[in-house]
Formats: structure tokens, C-alpha cells, sequence
């Protein structure tokens, strides 16, 4: 194969309207998206609770005489591993299921796709290109949906819980940790431009090596044949 293989250049910004067309699939299955959303908003909420209930317990334990005095903390940190042990529960078989069923779809769509090509296209895509588009791509891409839907909700509710709770107990200091705040968003910003480049770059560079590969061992057999 020709090391001269064209290869698409991505250096656009966010793409709305292709992520849009992502989600849609997505959409198809919403008894799946729904526990997953819920799930995530839960654990949020049961491990921002979990500061709250050793608080209470440090604040009492001076007061308590005897083991009975303790019943309402252990009930309390019962429930909440309980509840979060059921939310992870939820969301692995939840974020799993949306995973693979996107990840069948989007390969039935894409081989769909490559039926209603004219031949030209292939002339300039080699084998291994397709299989390594085809295959690691879109797995990747059915789990940027299904686990990163859950670490974006997760993450943004338990942030919004947690500033909440600091802002009502102590709002000098609520504020004060907050601050740091605006700084992380700003470098969060700057590497995720950099590595957004970084994994273009190798995700192009995983499909030459697989293209080379399919088609240097696929002239082997051919010239084998021809001996």
C-alpha cells in the first residue's frame, strides 16, 4: 500500500450538529438513558450525603452514652451505602446495555453506508483503514456516549450539591474554596484542546498501521497464490 494513503485532517472545533445526529441514536433508547440519568443524579446526591452524616456523627459523639445513641448514624450510613450500592448497580447495566446497542447501530449504518459506495471510494480507502474505522472507532464512540453522559451529569450534580453545602454552612469559606473554581475551567479549556489534537493524531495513525498490515499480509497470500 502506498504510505502516500490519504487521511481526513480534523482540527474543527466542537461540532454540534454531528454530536447532535450521535444523540439521536442514542434517543432510541431512552429506558436505558433514563436509569442511567437518574442513577447518576442519585449517587451525586449519596456521596455528597455521606459528608454530611459523619458530620453528624462528629457533632454527636461527644453527647452519646451509650451504643443505642449510635442506631440513627448506622441506619443512616446503612441507607446511603445501600442506595449507592443500587445506583451503581443501575448505572453499569444501564451505561453497558446503551454501549453496546449503539455500538451494533452504529456499525450496522456504517456497513450499510460502505453498500451504497461507488467502487472510486475504495480505490482510496484501503481494507484496513475501514476495519480500524469500523471497529475501534466505533466502539469508542458508543462509550464516550454511554460513560460520558454518566461522568458529565455525575460530575456536574455532585459539584452543584457539594458548593451548595458549603455555600449554606459557612458561605465565606463556601466561597473562598469555590474561587479555584474559574482557574480549573480556564486550564481544563487549554489541555482539552491539546489532547483532543493528541487523539486525532493517533486514532489516524492506529487506522495507516492497520491498513498497512491488512494490506501488505493480503499481497503476501496474493503472491503466494501466484508462485
Amino acid at each position: 500500500m502506498s504510505q502516500e494513503m490519504p487521511e481526513d485532517e480534523f482540527r474543527e472545533k466542537f461540532d454540534v450538529g454531528l454530536w447532535k445526529k450521535v444523540f439521536r441514536l442514542a434517543m432510541r433508547y431512552k429506558r436505558l438513558l433514563v436509569p442511567l440519568a437518574i442513577s447518576a443524579v442519585s449517587i451525586a446526591a449519596v456521596d455528597a450525603s455521606f459528608s454530611l452524616v459523619t458530620r453528624w456523627t462528629v457533632d454527636d459523639v461527644g453527647e452519646i452514652d451509650s451504643m443505642k445513641d449510635l442506631l440513627p448514624h448506622i441506619a443512616a450510613y446503612l441507607g446511603l451505602t445501600v442506595g449507592l450500592s443500587i445506583g451503581v448497580l443501575v448505572f453499569i447495566r444501564s451505561a453497558g446495555g446503551l454501549a453496546n446497542h449503539m455500538s451494533h447501530d452504529i456499525r450496522r449504518d456504517c456497513f450499510e453506508r460502505l453498500q451504497e459506495l461507488e467502487f472510486s471510494y475504495f480505490d482510496h480507502r484501503p481494507l484496513g483503514w475501514l476495519i480500524s474505522r469500523l471497529t475501534s472507532d466505533c466502539d469508542k464512540l458508543s462509550r464516550i456516549i454511554a460513560w460520558g453522559t454518566l461522568d458529565l451529569v455525575w460530575a456536574f450534580c455532585l459539584v452543584l450539591i457539594i458548593a451548595v453545602i458549603l455555600v449554606v454552612l459557612n458561605p465565606v469559606l463556601g466561597l473562598l474554596v469555590l474561587s479555584v473554581v474559574p482557574p480549573l475551567i480556564v486550564i481544563s479549556a487549554i489541555f482539552q484542546k491539546k489532547l483532543l489534537l493528541s487523539s486525532r493524531d493517533t486514532r489516524k495513525f492506529n487506522s495507516m498501521i492497520t491498513a498497512s498490515f491488512a494490506e501488505a499480509l493480503q499481497g503476501l497470500r496474493t503472491s503466494k497464490a501466484l508462485v
